[in-house]
């Protein structure tokens, strides 16, 4: 038999108060008690399911996972109540989105589901799914919740149910940013143009929206411009950000906006207008938010885009300026650490000033220290020696190029613009190389550039590599494709306000070659063209009148029209009045004399032309160009005189300026000396020379 005392003792044994010592959770005995009991409450009276809510969100912060059982319990005594389950799926996306916790967030997604099984047409519901799964899909970068938030706002904006103008408009705002959101990873055109269709229907409901509704607009607005190179969406964003500073002129952020649209769109068009107008919106930028690191960062990017395109020093020093003024605000910046960089890069180009690029080497050791593994990096450690390579004409820098952005390609195979830039070197060094490799390597890099972004940049660099090729080998199949590229990336420049005057002639130079290589008329007459609309944007620049006579000239050899011939002189005069000193120019010029001379019937004119050309070539041989001596040669056997011909032709093959054998053998202004008893010789010279080089 137990002993008495021992019960009693255990009879008074306290009980513990509620609220003190007691164990926190559903699994203590009291509070289950407290719950199930009649004889603590009145359960037909009391809201047992309210009361464990109220208890489960005051204690959430202290033990999530008790809480959590909570919500379970009360949803266990409630399984129909919609009010509760939409209460509970509130406070657990307000708690996610306040800690940035996942899992709260999704749990919050299964409470509205849940509620939305019990009341499926709620649009409010709706509304508040799709922005639970809106935030968890942009914080964590999951583009299935994002599409989940588009099905909850699609049956949203079917419903309605009465809401009115002003909340449907707000809700198109809402699938607007969603669509902008899901393009960022998709990449479809079409769900930008879903996100500009649904903020246009939002904007046409109620006057007087928001400048942020506007701002928010002018977003997929300004990328589908981006994408499409059309002005029409330049224009749409501009009008957009224009509203939106209507609304509210004091508000830095719609400055910045506008003028990042407008340094975009000067990018594509290159339009002063637009470069004042960004400046404009930079500077009242700045004055109400000084302090704003993008104020000054996207400054600068817009003069250092002017400085590079126009080579104006004073506008990339106004951009370092600028970079210094966001340093102070923002030391860590990647984005204005690498902006820095290439302007320092540049200026060191167009100045051709080694301290530039000692500069830029200080700012790139602090970007390393910041990314020390990013394919940024990379990029700029090998801009930086391309640019002392073209500053020392040093092909080792250029190959130690090459070798710093293929290991940026090690960390980012789908960075366009390093499979660019290896290309594009690659086509350097060909000039400065011979290995025959080298071009085939240049183009392996540039088409895969070429596959992953559309950028004329890529087409001009690639069309320059084939012409190169193609006149190497003579290959009409591979002209005719560079032409093709240079077509496609001048289609893709058709907003610029003037084609750039280098890129016009190389094309034209392109044009000219299939010319020959074809003898169709219609290449020369599309070069003359090419090269008249260069003109009349540098009608002063003298390389483009020694083109134009160039190509005429060859025209007129494959029309025999003197009138074409005549036209060709006019330029050759204007091309040797500006660069006197050119004995490239004198040469052609010569040339194109004797050519002239030789559809002529025997005249005065006809010996003064050739009198003027023996001129031109003797004085580009005292220029210096030993070219000269194998057509002077030519001219004298046209005139009879072999003595003199012998004598420049023997020159020629001292100097290894005379052409191949053959084509020294078919070359009709020879056909007076090859009848003569020196020719037989000079071709054992030529001979013999050849061999031994």
């Amino acid at each position: 038999m137990v002993p008495l005392i021992r019960k009693e003792k255990m009879q008074k044994k306290p009980s513990p108060h509620l609220g003190q010592n007691r164990k926190k959770g559903p699994e203590s005995p009291v509070e289950k008690k407290i719950i199930f009991d009649p004889l603590f409450f009145n359960t037909e009276d009391f809201d047992h399911v309210d009361y464990i809510q109220k208890n489960a969100e005051k204690y959430f912060e202290d033990s999530p996972s008790r809480a959590i059982k909570l919500f379970e319990k009360a949803a266990g005594l409630a399984p129909a109540n919609e009010k509760l389950y939409l209460r509970q799926a509130s406070f657990l996306m307000s708690y996610g989105r306040e800690k940035r916790i996942k899992k709260y967030l999704l749990l919050a997604s299964k409470k509205f589901k849940t509620a939305l099984r019990i009341s499926p047409n709620n649009f409010d519901s709706l509304c508040d799914w799709a922005d639970c799964l809106f935030f968890a899909g942009t914080s964590w970068n999951d583009t299935h919740l994002l599409y989940e938030a588009k099905k909850k706002l699609d049956l949203a904006l079917q419903l309605k149910n009465g809401a009115s103008d002003r909340k449907m408009a707000e809700l198109y705002r809402k699938y607007g940013n969603l669509m902008r959101c899901i393009y960022n990873t998709s990449k479809e055109l079409y769900d930008l143009h879903q996100a500009l269709t649904g903020f246009g229907k939002g904007a046409s409901l109620v006057d007087g929206i928001t400048g942020a509704y506007w701002e928010d607009f002018a977003e997929p607005a300004l990328l589908m411009a981006e994408q499409t190179k059309d002005l029409r969406f330049f224009h749409k964003a501009i009008q957009c950000i224009k509203n939106a500073v209507s609304q509210d002129s004091s508000c830095a952020s719609y400055w910045i906006s506008f003028g990042t649209i407008l340094t975009k769109m000067y990018g594509i068009t290159f339009d002063e207008d637009h470069f004042t107008q960004a400046n404009e919106c930079f500077v009242n930028a700045v004055k109400l938010a000084p302090e704003t690191t993008d104020a000054w960062r996207l400054w600068a990017e817009l003069l250092f885009s002017s400085g590079s395109h126009l080579g104006d020093t004073k506008k990339l020093i106004s951009a370092l300026e600028k970079c210094k003024k966001a340093r102070l605000f923002d030391k860590r910046s990647r984005e204005l650490l690498v902006l820095w960089t290439r302007i320092l890069i540049d200026l060191g180009l167009i100045v051709e000033k080694h301290q530039w690029f000692y500069e830029a080497e200080n700012i790139l050791s602090e970007l390393k220290k910041i990314a020390p593994q990013s394919d940024m990096v990379f990029e700029l450690t090998g801009r930086l020696f391309a640019a002392k390579g073209k500053y020392y004409n040093d092909l080792d820098l250029y190959y130690q190029a090459i070798e710093a952005w293929q290991e940026g390609l090690s960390i980012n195979r789908t960075s366009h613009v390093l499979w660019y830039l290896i290309g594009s070197t690659y086509v350097i060094t060909s000039n400065l190389d011979a290995d025959p490799v080298i071009p085939e390597r240049a183009a392996h890099f540039l088409t895969k550039a070429i596959r992953l972004f559309t950028d004329p940049n890529y087409y001009y660099a690639y069309a320059e590599l084939l012409s190169m090729i193609a006149e190497e080998k003579g290959d009409r199949e591979t002209l005719e494709n560079a032409i093709l590229h240079y077509e496609q990336a001048f289609a893709l420049e058709k907003n610029l306000v003037a084609p750039r005057t280098d890129r016009l002639a190389d094309f034209a130079r392109a044009l000219d070659l299939l010319g020959d290589l074809t003898h169709d008329t219609n290449h020369y007459i599309r070069a003359c063209e090419c090269l008249k609309k260069a003109l009349v944007l540098h009608p002063q620049n003298t390389s483009l009148h020694h083109k134009m006579a160039c190509v005429l000239t060859h025209l007129g050899e494959h029309t025999d029209e003197r009138e074409i011939y005549y036209h060709a002189l006019s330029y050759f005069k204007l091309a040797q009045r500006s660069d006197p000193e050119n004995g490239i120019v004198a040469l052609d010029y010569g040339l194109a004399l004797i050519s002239l001379s030789e559809i002529l019937p025997p005249s005065d004119e006809c010996q003064d032309l050739i009198k003027e050309a023996e001129y031109k070539l003797v004085q580009s041989i005292k220029l210096g160009n030993i070219e000269a001596y194998y057509h002077l040669g030519c001219l004298y056997s046209i005139m009879k005189q072999f003595d003199k011909a012998v004598h420049m032709l023997e020159k020629s093959i001292r100097f290894r300026s005379i052409p191949p054998l053959e084509e020294v053998l078919e070359d009709e202004w020879l056909d007076n000396l090859r009848m003569s008893e020196y020719f037989e010789q000079l071709i054992q010279t030529i001979e013999s020379s050849q061999k031994s080089d």
